[in-house]
């Protein structure tokens, strides 16, 4: 019913588990021409029994951010978000 629930997940698989993007993630912007970079990011809350790293923590809460960067051509970058 086109309410975006297979974006989320397509999103999700991206910012995961991917090792890069295909050519069906990139969308069409409203003038039919084809984006050239999708940024996405994750906000997750960390648990008493999670077991990351202090450093990747963000120090106001115990979340942990994670951002993907894929541009058509170029590797994925992945950014961390946290105190180190």
């Amino acid at each position: 019913n086109d309410a975006g629930k297979t974006c989320i997940a397509d999103a999700l698989e991206l910012l995961l588990h991917s090792d890069n993007a295909t050519e069906q993630h990139f969308r069409k912007n409203g003038e039919g021409c084809v984006e050239e970079k999708i940024v996405i990011s994750g906000v997750f809350e960390i648990q008493n029994n999670d077991n990351l790293p202090e450093d990747w923590l963000c120090p106001e809460k115990n979340t942990f951010i994670l951002k993907r960067k894929f541009i058509k051509g170029e590797a994925p970058l992945t950014e961390i978000m946290g105190k180190g």
